[in-house]
């Protein structure tokens, strides 16, 4: 049995008394977990943290968490359609390029927990995207400054927006950063020698 902090991103009903989950932990990265609906906790929503005891099925990669309570949840990014859209970008873009049930690193993962709470204002959630990507791009040892930035035709301004504070951005460079994080992701996976699936199949 484990102790693990696993982040929701789907869930679904499961036989009768089941809940299918599709999580991230560190240990186990992206992975499947069954949980059994117990009356007395509280059903999570996508994105929240929860704290879980958990166990390996077997040889497989599924996890069954034997009991769990939530740790952290977010309501806000489902209340407000720019939060939802960006976090839920975000996380698909883990999904993607995670390696499924290979343990994730530390420095990563922390990054990972401290994403949702980032996503807090609507007018600047493309900023923290970009953010987001850019620094887990560097984690991962990509050459992102030499091979994205550098080249990019708004270098300069976009190495003031990525070293600037969030809330000294401004709204209108906010809004124009939105279609330049979706090429970073693109640019990440493609890059990448282990990205789960191609960036043109979805998103």
């Amino acid at each position: 049995m484990a102790e693990l902090t696993l982040i929701l991103l789907s869930q679904e009903a499961y036989r009768e008394r089941m809940l299918r989950w599709e999580v991230l932990s560190q240990a186990y990265g992206y992975t499947t977990a069954f949980a059994r609906r117990h009356r007395r906790h509280d059903i999570p929503d996508v994105f929240d943290h929860i704290h879980a005891q958990s166990r390996k099925a077997g040889s497989s990669n599924f996890l069954f968490v034997d009991h769990y309570a939530i740790e952290r949840c977010f309501p806000s990014l489902k209340q407000h359609y720019p939060l939802f859209l960006h976090s839920s970008q975000w996380f698909q873009f883990l999904k993607h390029y995670l390696p499924p049930a290979c343990a994730i690193d530390a420095d990563v993962f922390a990054l990972i927990q401290a994403s949702s709470a980032r996503f807090q204002d609507e007018a600047r959630s493309a900023a923290v995207l970009l953010k987001l990507l850019y620094r887990f791009a560097q984690l991962e040892g990509l050459p992102v400054r030499q091979n994205w930035l550098l080249p990019h035709r708004e270098a300069e301004a976009l190495r003031r927006i990525l070293h600037q504070p969030l809330a000294a951005i401004s709204t209108d460079q906010a809004s124009r950063l939105a279609p330049i994080a979706t090429h970073l992701h693109q640019w990440i996976l493609q890059h990448s020698d282990h990205a789960a699936i191609s960036f043109s199949s979805n998103l």
